[in-house]
């Protein structure tokens, strides 16, 4: 839905429901991953701003510089109090599935394993550089 059909001081009236099936599931774990998923009060007020000044036209669509360079040591989080050492290996990464235009700021090769990640978005509560 584009930014300019969207009210986003309005609370939407719809639900949408998880299933999950197996055997042994800790139904506390998981709300509990799924609620550290979800936008605090704050970051949901910076939310509907931004999308209220991209309705208006008054944000800039100019493609922001990441902090990082490629090469940078980092480290990035990866788990609810998880963080592993890596580095950036690309800018503006993006999965081949996304729409059109959605980019993640880093693309991060993990220390421990070598295995490639990517931070949604580029804020020292994600992804941060180690101090030497």
């Amino acid at each position: 839905v584009p930014a300019s059909m969207v009210d986003p001081t309005e609370i939407p009236t719809h639900s949408q429901e998880i299933v999950f099936i197996g055997m042994n599931i800790s139904e506390s774990k998981i709300k509990a991953q799924l609620d550290n998923c979800l936008l605090s009060d704050d970051e949901m007020e910076r939310f509907a701003d931004r999308l209220k000044n991209q309705a208006s036209g008054s944000e800039s669509t100019e493609v922001e510089l990441p902090r990082f360079a490629i090469g940078t040591a980092i480290e990035a989080l990866t788990g609810p109090e998880t963080w592993e050492t890596g580095s950036i290996v690309a800018h503006h990464y993006r999965e081949p599935n996304w729409p059109n235009g959605k980019t993640a700021p880093y693309q991060i090769r993990l220390d421990s394993d070598h295995g490639l990640i990517y931070a949604p978005v580029d804020d020292d509560s994600l992804v941060r550089q180690i101090e030497s």
